[in-house]
C-alpha cells in the first residue's frame, strides 16, 4: 500500500522519516530519566525488526528492496521500543517485535494488509506472556541522582536479568515513588488517597483537584508532554488525521471529568489521564496509524472516540493501570464495521 493515496504530500518513506522525527522530543526526555536503557531497547528493535522483515520477504519471495526500503519496520520498531521497560532482557525485546513485524505484519501480507497496530501487538505479547519482566522497571528511575552507567546499562539488558539481584532493586525500595508501573498503578492500588492526609484533600477545591498538574508524577508529565510535541509536529506537516487524537483525546477528557465527579476516589482525575502512562504517545503516533484506522472521515471521529471510551473504562475498572495497547487493538478489530456504516452514500443510488 501507497500512502500517496491517503497523505498525497509525502511518499511512504518520508512520512516514516517524518513519525521518526517527531518521536525524538518524547525519547529525549526518556532519556534523560531512563538513561541508556531506552536507546538499546530501540536499536535492538530496529536491528530484529529488519532483519526479520528481510527473512520473511526471501521466504515470501517478495521483493526486498522496495519493501525495505519504506522504512515501516523502522517506525514499528522505534514505537515498540520506546513502550517497553528500558532494561527488558534483550531476547523479550527480540521475540516481541519478530511477533509485531512476521505474525502480524508480514503474514496478513504486509504493509497496508495488517489489521492490528503491529507495535501494540507485540507489546501486549510480552504483557501478556512475561508479566513480570514487563512490568519491572517500567518506570523509569532518577536518572539524576542515581545514573548508570553505559557499560552497567548493557550488563543488565544482555547478561543479568535476575533483577532482585541488581543494585537498582535496592535503589527502588529506597524510593516507593519509583516502584509504580505509573501513577496510574499507585492511584488503582492505593484508591488514589489511602496513604495520604484525608483532610488535605477535604479542605482542597473539587476543581483543584481535577486539574493539579502538579501532582502528576514528573517523569511521565513529561514524557507525555515530549510526544504531545511530536504529535503536534505531526499535526502541522499534515502527516497524521487530527481527528482521531482529538476525539480520543476529547471523549477521555469529557469522561474523566464525569468519572472524577462522581467517584474522585476511584477515578483519576483528567490532568491525570491526559498526562500519565502512554496517553500522547498513543493519541498521536499509535491510534493514527494509517493502516489500521478508518478510511471515512466520521469514521475517524468514531475510531477515536472509542479508543478514548476504551482507556478510561480499563483504566478506571480494569486490571492494568494502563490501557492504550488493549484499547488500540480492540478499536482495530471494529474497523470493517465502521467503515461499513460511515461510507458516503454514492450520488444517484437509494442508502440500503
Amino acid at each position: 500500500m501507497n500512502f500517496n493515496n491517503i497523505y498525497q504530500k509525502y511518499s511512504t518513506k518520508q512520512i516514516m522519516f517524518l513519525v521518526v522525527i517527531a518521536c525524538i522530543p518524547g525519547i529525549i526526555v526518556q532519556f534523560y530519566y531512563c538513561g541508556y536503557g531506552i536507546i538499546l531497547q530501540i536499536l535492538i528493535a530496529i536491528i530484529t525488526a529488519v532483519l526479520s522483515e528481510l527473512l520473511i520477504l526471501l521466504i515470501r519471495k517478495k521483493s526486498v528492496k522496495n519493501v525495505l526500503t519504506d522504512h515501516s519496520a523502522i517506525v514499528t520498531a522505534v514505537l515498540f521500543g520506546i513502550s517497553i521497560p528500558p532494561f527488558l532482557p534483550f531476547w523479550l525485546n527480540i521475540i516481541g517485535i519478530f511477533f509485531s513485524i512476521v505474525i502480524v505484519k508480514q503474514l496478513y501480507g504486509g504493509l497496508g494488509q495488517n489489521l492490528f497496530n503491529p507495535a501494540m501487538a507485540g507489546y501486549v505479547f510480552l504483557l501478556i506472556s512475561s508479566p513480570v519482566f514487563m512490568t519491572s522497571f517500567k518506570v523509569p528511575y532518577d536518572r539524576l541522582s542515581n545514573p548508570l552507567s553505559f557499560s552497567k546499562t548493557i550488563n543488565i539488558i544482555f547478561y543479568d536479568y535476575d533483577y532482585s539481584k541488581d543494585i537498582i532493586v535496592e535503589l527502588i525500595k529506597k524510593n516507593n515513588n519509583l516502584t509504580q508501573a505509573t501513577p496510574l498503578d499507585k492511584f488503582k492500588t492505593d484508591i488514589y488517597l489511602k496513604n495520604k492526609n484525608i483532610q488535605d484533600k477535604n479542605s482542597r477545591s473539587w476543581y483543584s483537584l481535577m486539574c493539579d498538574f502538579s501532582q502528576i508524577n514528573v517523569i511521565w508529565k513529561w514524557i507525555n508532554i515530549g510526544y504531545f510535541l511530536g504529535g503536534i509536529f505531526l499535526l502541522s506537516m499534515n502527516v497524521i488525521c487530527y481527528r482521531i487524537p482529538f476525539s480520543f483525546l476529547f471523549i477521555l477528557t469529557f469522561l474523566s471529568i464525569l468519572g472524577f465527579f462522581y467517584d474522585s476516589e476511584r477515578l483519576v482525575s483528567p490532568v491525570t489521564n491526559l498526562f500519565s502512562g502512554a496517553t500522547m504517545l498513543g493519541a498521536f503516533f499509535i491510534a493514527t496509524d494509517p493502516v489500521t484506522i478508518p478510511t471515512t472521515k466520521k469514521g475517524r471521529i468514531i475510531f477515536g472516540m472509542l479508543i478514548g471510551f476504551l482507556v478510561w473504562l480499563i483504566r478506571g475498572f480494569g486490571g492494568y493501570p494502563d490501557a492504550i495497547a488493549f484499547s488500540v487493538l480492540l478499536a482495530n478489530i471494529t474497523v470493517p464495521l465502521i467503515d461499513y456504516y460511515t461510507v458516503p452514500r454514492v450520488y444517484g443510488y437509494n442508502k440500503e
